[in-house]
């Protein structure tokens, strides 16, 4: 009778050929058929929704937004109030006065179909809390019904319903020996405590009866659900069944407790003391025999004392750390490594034992306990630039197993890059590893060239380059991937000034390739060069008159102008005729009142080395900026106008050419942070795609 056919782009569609000819929809229909489908009246296509079978009418309601205007319409007055229908679309067309009819249909077909199905919905909440209070909660256990009914309950708290009415039967419902319907009552209790504080009361007496049930599973949830309730009141209630879970036979009660304290006190850190009875027995709570409980003691006294400093590790807890480092999992051994990175050495002889100790987790095959311990190596080596030297190079091997293997290398390649800064040199015969690949996102291809930007040298300089110009010349290439690939070219040649004419062939390459795309950025490149090495002017004033037009941002508008003035004093510029620098920076002026503060600026400066280079033409446009600026709004550019004007008063005219001369290049100064750690911590935690769960 009727089939559902998927096209490409995932939607489906509805062809019913016996009984609903007219929703027929076919990828390439005839002249005939489409004529005959919109001749046929309203009338005839109820006839056929008389026939068509139920359940077809139920899936048919849930795809109405996708029909056609008026199939959709012919289905809703017959199965539902059509003056409603009527009424809700013309509301639509008067709001919505650009929407077609198409469109309006469709979305009050929506907002009906929304509309009832909330209302069954607390037509649903509305049964199950009477079918809740039909049921006398004796023998609980084996009463099916009424598992399925706390069932229906949770199901409709998750859809985002108020079902705090239900809250007093929930709590009757939770006093049972089936674990199923007890994690879910107590799952509902700590989703909706909040709602009704005062009757969240009444749960005390069944916390504490399940908190010394003879099941271990009941007093570890009793506990886990307790403290997860947001009420102040509780807390009274919960720290003595607490501390007598801490103290519990089974570890898994025991890790439960731990954690239960850890978020009573997560928004209270301030009220718990170093001194206090909970916190000693954490303390002691470290050599307990299971790993887990172990290291979850240590999280949440990181977490306590976090206003204090964290955890205090001494040499006691240090030694026995180290010894019982082998029964953690992987994301135990993660906390214990950070818990260790809290002790301070006092010789450098005890900075090597650890080092010794824990070297073997740098060969680790999970990507975060490799961070997690060279991030301790780190710390450990603070303030020994020699012995950091060390802990830099012996870290390249593991970071660069970790990139090879992984399919996420984002984290791997942040780490990487931090190590880079401090010493490129171990980097530079690998350079290929860095190398952009098919896929990769824009984020990593960003930080891949980074590093090679970094890592560059006379040993790899000519594949580096070449590789970073074809990312900028890729015509499918992000505009993120073009500028960051642009300014690695301009910042290797600042660093590397005898490749910088080869450098300066592939910015030029680039700006003829795509000038419409290229030049902005390419002219913030050509810029910083320039600073740097004067020298290269010669090369690109014939470049300059073609990109005047091309800049569109703030800085590049400011480079321009920048670069204009600092042209203006060669004399191969009168060979542009009308392109000279007068002319090139005359479009910024008239139109001044439209830029902002930085490019005012930056033309008051050119101007005036355009001024003192002697160009006659230059002297009318000089005057109008001066009118201009001496006027703006701007208090700064109003004092950089007169501090000009004042400059060009006190200097004669025969050495206005000194006043902006050059003396001296701008040489990039290299800004390595060699304290790398705090930012080697932050990038640790990326590591969160591993296959070890968190331990609860």
């Amino acid at each position: 009778m009727c089939k559902f056919d998927v096209n490409l782009s995932g939607s489906i569609r509805f062809i019913v050929y016996s009984y609903f000819p007219n929703m027929s929809n076919t990828n390439n229909p005839s002249q005939s058929q489409r004529s005959k489908r919109f001749r046929q009246t309203q009338k005839d296509r109820l006839k056929y929704l008389n026939h068509l079978e139920p359940h077809f009418i139920e899936e048919l309601s849930k795809n109405i937004c996708r029909l056609r205007r008026d199939d959709a319409r012919a289905f809703l007055v017959h199965h539902y109030a059509t003056r409603d229908v009527c009424a809700l679309q013309e509301n639509m067309s008067r709001k919505h006065t650009r929407l077609t009819e198409s469109q309006s249909s469709r979305i009050a077909c929506c907002q009906l179909m929304d509309t009832q199905k909330d209302s069954s919905l607390h037509k649903e909440v509305e049964d199950v809390s009477r079918k809740l209070k039909g049921f006398s909660f004796n023998d609980a256990g084996d009463n099916i019904e009424l598992l399925e009914t706390v069932r229906r309950a949770v199901h409709l708290m998750t859809l985002g319903f108020d079902v705090s009415p239900l809250f007093p039967e929930i709590i009757k419902a939770s006093n049972t020996k089936n674990i199923v319907q007890k994690r879910l009552c107590y799952l509902y209790l700590a989703r909706c405590s909040a709602m009704q504080p005062e009757t969240g009361l009444l749960t005390v007496n069944t916390f504490r009866k399940d908190c010394h049930d003879t099941n271990p599973l009941i007093r570890g949830l009793a506990l886990r659900t307790m403290s997860s309730m947001r009420i102040p009141s509780i807390q009274d209630y919960t720290l003595p069944m607490i501390q007598n879970g801490m103290q519990d036979p089974i570890s898994y009660v025991r890790k439960c407790a731990v954690m239960a304290l850890g978020k009573i006190y997560d928004k209270d850190v301030d009220h718990i003391s170093p001194e206090s009875p909970f916190i000693v027995r954490l303390y002691e709570m470290i050599r307990d025999s299971d790993h887990q409980v172990v290291s979850n003691v240590l999280s949440v006294l990181d977490l306590l004392l976090s206003k204090k400093g964290g955890i205090t590790v001494n040499r006691a807890i240090l030694v026995y750390l180290c010894n019982r480092r082998k029964d953690f999992d992987e994301w135990g051994t993660i906390t214990l490594l950070h818990t260790i990175s809290r002790y301070k050495p006092k010789s450098t002889k005890e900075v090597y034992e650890i080092m010794s100790a824990l070297d073997d987790h740098l060969d680790e095959q999970s990507p975060p306990v490799v961070a997690a311990a060279g991030k301790l190596f780190l710390r450990l080596s603070e303030g020994e630039d020699n012995l950091q030297t060390q802990v830099v190079a012996r870290l390249r091997i593991p970071f660069m197993s970790i990139l090879k293997r992984t399919e996420d290398p984002f984290s791997a390649l942040k780490h990487i890059q931090l190590l880079v800064k401090r010493q490129p040199n171990l980097y530079e015969r690998e350079y290929r590893q860095f190398f952009c690949k098919e896929g990769e996102s824009v984020h990593e291809k960003k930080l891949r060239i980074e590093i090679l930007r970094d890592i560059a040298s006379s040993f790899n300089i000519q594949d580096i380059v070449c590789d970073i110009t074809e990312y900028a010349r890729d015509p499918n290439s992000h505009d993120v991937i073009t500028q960051v690939s642009i300014e690695s070219l301009a910042s290797i040649a600042l660093r590397l000034p005898q490749h910088k004419e080869m450098i300066l062939k592939n910015l030029i390459l680039l700006l003829h390739t795509n000038p419409t795309i290229m030049a902005g950025k390419i002219v913030i490149a050509m810029r910083d060069m320039i600073m740097a090495y004067p020298v290269i002017k010669e090369d690109i004033i014939e470049l300059i008159p073609k990109c005047v037009p091309l800049v569109s941002t703030t800085e590049q508008i400011c480079s321009m102008i920048w670069i204009i003035g600092e042209i203006s004093d060669k004399k191969r510029v009168l060979s542009l005729g009308r392109l000279s620098p007068a002319y090139m920076i005359e479009n910024f002026i008239l139109k001044y009142d439209d830029h902002l503060q930085p490019v005012k600026l930056a033309l008051l400066d050119a101007s005036i080395k355009v001024f003192c280079s002697g160009a006659s033409e230059m002297f009318p446009l000089f005057k109008i900026l001066m009118t201009k600026a001496s006027k703006d709004a701007d208090v700064i550019v109003v004092d950089r106008c007169r501090f000009l004007y004042k400059l060009l008063q006190s200097v004669p005219p025969e050495r206005l050419g000194e006043v902006t001369k050059r003396t001296e290049s701008r040489e990039e100064k290299k800004n390595v942070n060699y304290s790398i750690t705090e930012k080697f911590n932050k990038n640790t935690s990326m590591y969160s795609d591993i296959s070890a769960g968190v331990p609860s």
